[in-house]
């Protein structure tokens, strides 16, 4: 058996806002008995080859908003080929509170993954790093930093801007001081590339520049299927019950939801949009009320919203809502749990491409 340790992708998805809306639960309801899911039996093909030699291990690439949180499992077998997963607790990182609802229960729904594990980074373990992003505003100088994990060595490179320039580089990167964003890699690139601006010219550098090159990797993901892990039940009607394709309980503990692939069609397409406009319809009627504002379908999208970050949680998730007691269909997809008894070997397909996610 071979062991991995936690690793972290960032990578942009789809996110679903919260909020503190309650729903009445004031009717009891008995839980079904948690899963005992514990170990899954897999059979991998791969259709986005990795490079000749290349040794893979798998993950679990875990939704976080705009990451995945990518968690390595034990194992035993060969990766691609026959293999089994040991289903371990989860960290309380990965399990969130995605739908803010009395009723809703905390979450983690992802894909299995499959990455690649050098000989190297087997041997040396985890390692983090920190990619940052540093812009004075008096000076115009921009630094950007790349180091490993604390204590380790890093190489910075300092650059002259002009104003505009330094303001656009400062815009552009993701990953800026004085919040800079901390990854924990398992010999998988992720590092962010400086794109540098007109206007930029390099000053000056210090340290190793071998840590801002890339590094070889490879990451695929399990088409088709979901693992997802509540902390509780998930009651009869809900809406993590919705997004995973049943209407019934979903007990506590992992379980594999199925997705069924299609080729939506014009009148399926309209349908579903009008349905989900219904519910945005619906939910803008009564945030607006609440809060004596006019939402446009921008603020069901934190990109777009114009009401501030708390209205349009609010509103998206009302939309949710409102689309789960509509039974809205899904875009060319159709979920649904498998009954713990009727899982034995999974027979998974892996790619890079990301798979769709419920949030």
């Amino acid at each position: 058996m071979r062991r991995a340790t936690s690793i972290r992708l960032l990578m942009m998805v789809l996110g679903v806002g919260a909020i503190g809306c309650s729903v009445d639960t004031s009717v009891p309801i008995e839980a079904p008995a948690a899963s005992q899911l514990a170990v899954l039996d897999v059979n991998a093909t791969l259709t986005t080859p990795a490079a000749e030699g290349t040794d893979l291990i798998p993950a679990i690439a875990f939704v976080q908003s705009t990451t995945y949180e990518l968690v390595s499992v034990p194992f035993e077998g060969d990766m691609p080929g026959a293999f089994s997963l040991t289903l371990d607790p989860l960290s309380p990182r990965v399990i969130t509170q995605r739908i803010a609802l009395d009723g809703e229960p905390a979450a983690a729904v992802g894909a299995i993954a499959t990455i690649s594990q050098s000989r190297e980074a087997e041997l040396a373990g985890r390692r983090e790093l920190s990619v940052g992003l540093f812009s004075d505003p008096t000076t115009h100088t921009v630094t950007a930093t790349w180091c490993l994990s604390a204590g380790e060595p890093c190489y910075s490179e300092d650059y002259g801007c002009t104003a505009e320039a330094a303001e656009e580089m400062w815009e552009g990167h993701t990953n800026r001081s004085p919040a800079w964003q901390s990854r924990e890699l398992f010999n998988v690139d992720t590092r962010t590339q400086l794109v540098v601006t007109d206007g930029c010219t390099l000053l000056s550098s210090e340290g190793d520049p071998s840590l801002r090159e890339p590094v070889e990797s490879y990451l695929a993901f399990a088409q088709d299927h979901w693992l997802l892990h509540l902390n509780t039940h998930a009651p009869a009607g809900s809406i993590t019950s919705y997004l995973m394709g049943t209407s019934e309980a979903i007990p506590a503990g992992y379980s594999v939801i199925a997705l069924d692939r299609f080729e939506e069609t014009a009148a399926q397409i309209e349908a579903r949009e009008s349905c989900e406009q219904e519910a945005r319809d619906e939910a803008a009627a009564q945030v607006g009320s609440a809060h004596r504002v006019t939402l446009s379908d921008a603020d069901f999208d934190l990109e777009t919203c114009t009401q501030g970050i708390s209205i349009c949680d609010e509103a998206m998730t009302l939309a949710l809502r409102g689309r789960a007691d509509r039974n809205c269909p899904f875009a060319g997809y159709v979920p649904h749990p498998i009954a713990e008894a009727d899982l034995s070997t999974l027979e998974l397909t892996f790619s890079a491409e990301h798979p769709v996610f419920p949030w």
